[in-house]
């Protein structure tokens, strides 16, 4: 599982910190403000600073799952975007791309 920050935080551990948070075998992911901008176009992630707050972020809360092509190229296999999420549907999902 990984996590990635939208803030661009100064502090590059914050995302690793964050994700183990969940779980110590997630990962977070640190990307600049121009790879956060590029990936949120890519999968159409949104996210807003809050009105009161500038440090909160309101944002999408889709979980993609990716797999890779017969080129090797990273592709959005399913987007998951119900919450709670549905774990034996993604389960079902990952074991459909894990047989391919």
């Amino acid at each position: 599982m990984l996590f990635v920050d939208i803030t661009a935080p100064a502090d590059e551990t914050l995302p690793m910190r964050f994700a183990s948070y969940f779980n110590p075998s997630f990962r977070g992911i640190y990307l600049t403000r121009s790879e956060i901008k590029e990936y949120s176009r890519a999968f159409e992630v949104y996210f807003s600073p809050k009105l009161f707050d500038k440090d909160e972020y309101d944002h999408s809360a889709d979980l993609y799952l990716l797999a890779r092509d017969k080129e090797g190229r990273t592709i959005i296999a399913y987007v998951y975007n119900s919450y709670p999420y549905n774990a034996k549907k993604i389960a079902n999902d990952l074991k459909a791309l894990l047989e391919r």
